[in-house]
């Protein structure tokens, strides 16, 4: 009876560990990724360049090289590499620049941002691209990559952020960058009642002037 009980706490251990170990992945030994898994999101591990391109890994910056650029060939300048993923690699190594809050902010933005973009990548919808020129075609996915960008940084966060964080991300890039265009900022958010001490910082920023008592922070693209 003893060895009957002992065996029994063993089984319990093991899998016990097991199940801590491969959450949602069944039953299997993990301590190497399995051959052709990339990552995981969502304990699904991803098998290939599709699933990365529809599902966007949290805190990478792969899909604007291996998804958007792979699809558009928009060229060093182009959205997918000038800009996406050049700000996205820039804010990933200020990271540690950051509260805890603006980690968390940081990260959520970058998804964001890149999940606004996956049905240019995978949906249908691309074929209508197929009637314009390549610089056209990347023309497009600008305008629409840009339209996402306010609803991004509002709805991650921005504005509930401290001051120190502010400071950090016009260093990074200037808002008016962040958000396209200095008109962008102010329609984001200038009608939101959160964001107006924001607004009035950039606000600052923007005519050269430190109306508010804040410090001038030299912005940088």
């Amino acid at each position: 009876m003893p060895g009957l009980r002992w065996r029994f706490f063993a089984f319990s251990v093991i899998t016990s560990i097991l199940l801590w170990y491969t959450p949602i992945r069944g039953f299997q030994f993990l301590s190497e990724r399995p051959e052709g898994c990339l990552g995981y999101e969502g304990g699904r591990c991803l098998t290939d360049e599709t699933d990365l391109c529809s599902n966007p890994q949290r805190g990478q910056c792969g899909f604007y090289r291996d998804c958007l650029e792979a699809r558009f060939h928009c060229g060093p300048e182009g959205y997918p590499l000038g800009y996406g993923e050049k700000y996205c690699e820039k804010f990933s190594n200020a990271r540690d620049t950051l509260s805890s809050a603006g980690q968390v902010w940081m990260l959520d933005t970058m998804q964001c941002l890149q999940r606004a973009l996956v049905p240019e990548v995978t949906s249908e919808l691309t074929q209508d691209l197929t009637a314009l020129s390549d610089q056209q075609a990347c023309d497009a996915l600008k305008e629409k990559a840009f339209s996402s960008h306010p609803g991004c940084y509002v709805d991650s966060g921005v504005c509930t952020l401290g001051l120190s964080d502010w400071t950090h991300i016009v260093k990074i890039i200037n808002f008016s960058t962040l958000f396209g265009s200095w008109d962008a900022v102010k329609q984001a958010l200038e009608t939101v009642e959160e964001c107006l001490e924001l607004y009035r910082y950039l606000l600052d920023h923007h005519n050269g002037t430190t109306t508010s008592g804040l410090i001038h922070v030299t912005t940088s693209n």
